[in-house]
Formats: structure tokens, sequence, C-alpha cells
């Protein structure tokens, strides 16, 4: 019987850096610009396969397999940056409404992939093949992320607590890969298949002394 087994080992990090601005027009209007800078590095997303149980054969070539190996080494680094618009104004002392637009995400991303595969005998003799060889497609490429829609309200009850209620719009299908004709097939996919996103979130505070 052979047996197998994969293990995949992931390690990296994604950040959001963000400088932002507001202005307070005569405590009737809030206007708030945010800038954001986005990195992203995954230096090890790598999958490990193997195959054991073969049976010792002194008539074959090095006392036959004793284990096969197949080993996947990827990795993506890149940087990406979008930016934020809100409005908030006081229609009365109570009520208060709210708008904000996040634009889409560009993201300037490159992939670095090579393998490893060999075959250990039972006479510990290994032979063993590597390649570091680029994608059929490019290794480098910018990716859009969809941009996002956000309208508020909010009732403030004096000193007692408020409600809010915030609607919000993402279109997934807007997202594309860009500058390459390789991806159509993918941005074909994205446009069929991903969906337009709405949200509701109604929330609430109250004081209770």
């Amino acid at each position: 019987d052979i047996d197998q087994s994969a293990r995949r080992v992931m390690s990296g990090y994604s950040g959001v850096t963000t400088l932002s601005a507001s202005m307070n027009i005569k405590n009737r209007f809030y206007i708030g610009l945010g800038f954001d800078f986005i990195s992203l590095d995954t230096p090890d997303n790598n999958l490990y396969m193997d195959e054991w149980g073969f049976t010792r054969n002194d008539q074959l070539f090095h006392d036959g397999v004793s284990n096969l190996y197949y080993d996947r080494f990827t990795s993506q680094s890149g940087w990406g940056t979008s930016f934020t618009i809100g409005f908030i104004g006081k229609v009365t002392d109570e009520f208060r409404l709210g708008f904000s637009w996040k634009s889409a995400a560009r993201y300037d991303i490159e992939e670095y992939y090579s393998y490893r595969m060999g075959a250990e005998f039972f006479d510990n003799t290994i032979r063993e093949e590597s390649d570091n060889p680029s994608y059929g497609g490019p290794n480098k490429y910018t990716f859009k992320s969809p941009s996002e829609w956000t309208v508020s309200a909010a009732y403030v009850f004096g000193q007692k607590g408020m409600l809010s209620v915030d609607y919000m719009l993402k279109d997934y299908s807007a997202m594309r890969f860009r500058d390459d004709p390789y991806f159509d097939y993918e941005n074909q996919i994205i446009k069929e298949q991903m969906q337009l996103c709405q949200t509701l979130r109604i929330g609430g505070e109250l004081r209770l002394y």
C-alpha cells in the first residue's frame, strides 16, 4: 500500500498605513479624507507532498524507490494605494446624515515560483531535480479591488443614547486584473460570477446612568 501526505506552510503579512485629515465647518458639516498605503508580503506559501510505502527489491536500481516527493514554493509581494472621502452633516441637533466613498485599491504584485522533486532509494541514494520557472503568464501584474459606497444616518436621543443605520454597496464584479491580455479569462470569470454586495448595519447605544 502506498501512503501519501501533503502539508502546506504559509507565512507573511499584510498591513495598511493611513494618513488622514478632517475639517469641521461651523459644527454642522464634517469632512474627512484618508489615504491608505497597503503592503503585502507572503514569502512562504509552500506545499510539500510525499509518497512512501514502496517495497525494497534488490533487483531494481538502487534497490528500488523508498520515497517520492514534490515540493512547490511560491511567494508574493507587492503594495497598493487607495483613498477615502467622507461627509457628515447635522440636519438638526439630533439627526445626522453621512456619506463616504472608498476608492478601488490598485495593487502591484510580484510573484515567484520554484519547485523541487525527487526520489529517495533504499540504499539512501537521492536523485533530485529543481527549477525556477516563470509562470505561463506575467510574474508581475496589477490587480484592482472594488470600491465601496456607504450612506449612513444617526439619531441622538439627548443624553440617553443613539440609533444608527449604515447601508453599504460593494460591487465585486468590478474587480480586475490589469495591464495584460493573459488575464482576460480570469477577468471574464470575475465579471460573470462575482456580484454586487449590499450590507445593512443597524446599531445603537444606550446610556443606563
